[in-house]
C-alpha cells in the first residue's frame, strides 16, 4: 500500500459487512488486504454492518462459526483490536 502520514488528524476506520464464511469467497484475501492497509493506515475502529453468520446466526462468542469465520481469518497483528479501539457491530432484526 501507499505510505500514509499517521500523524494526520484524519479519522481512519474500516467498514465490513457480509464478510464471508470460513475463509471462502475471497474472505482470506480480503483479510490480507485489510491487514496491508491497516499496516500503514491503522483504523481507530471497525464497523461491522452485520449479515455475517449463516444460516441462523451464532449463539455466543464460543460458537464454532465465530472461530471459523472471524477469529481464524482476521489473524494479522495489524487487525487485532487494541484496548483503545472498539468494534462496533449492528445486528439484523427479524420481524
Amino acid at each position: 500500500p501507499r505510505t500514509y502520514d499517521a500523524s494526520k488528524t484524519d479519522l481512519v476506520f474500516f467498514v465490513v459487512g457480509d464478510w464471508g464464511r470460513a475463509g471462502n469467497d475471497n474472505q482470506r484475501r480480503t483479510a490480507r488486504l485489510m491487514a496491508d492497509v491497516a499496516g500503514c493506515m491503522p483504523p481507530a475502529f471497525v464497523v461491522s454492518t452485520g449479515d455475517n453468520f449463516y444460516p441462523s446466526g451464532i449463539r455466543s462468542v464460543d460458537d464454532v462459526q465465530f472461530d471459523e469465520s472471524f477469529r481464524n481469518i482476521y489473524t494479522a497483528k495489524e487487525l487485532q483490536v487494541r484496548e483503545r479501539e472498539r468494534v462496533i457491530t449492528t445486528t439484523g432484526i427479524r420481524a
